[in-house]
């Protein structure tokens, strides 16, 4: 039987306006992160998420990487728990990129705090 603990959405923008964070290609940004309540979640938690990033790229002088990075945790003790990419071209004929993604997590230890991260 499946017990629904908790769902949240993130949007980092409202969609009228948009969300121009300064980056470097190579150097991580962190643009989201989401915590669920499992307060008795039972012996086994399985997680699903899911995103849409939209990156503008008309001045790049070469081609770069967008990869997209999900952990499960904070600081020391985050796992890694899926990874994905595409190649964002130098070309403003090909911009915006526009790049999908969903992933899920199974078997996830109970925190104890009753947050997951």
């Amino acid at each position: 039987m499946i017990k629904t603990l908790d769902a949240r959405t993130s949007q980092g923008s409202n969609g009228l306006y948009m969300v121009t964070p300064s980056f470097t290609n190579g150097i991580p940004l962190l643009f989201a992160q989401v915590s669920l309540q499992v307060n008795n979640p039972g012996t086994s938690i399985r997680t699903f998420f899911s995103g849409i990033i939209e990156v503008t790229a008309n001045h790049l002088p070469v081609n770069g990487n967008l990869v997209v990075e999900v952990y499960r945790g904070l600081g020391s003790s985050q796992q890694l728990i899926y990874r994905a990419g595409t190649v964002v071209l130098d070309n403003p004929f090909f911009s915006p990129c526009v790049f999908s993604f969903t992933g899920s997590d199974y078997n996830v230890t109970p925190p104890v705090n009753g947050q997951l991260v």
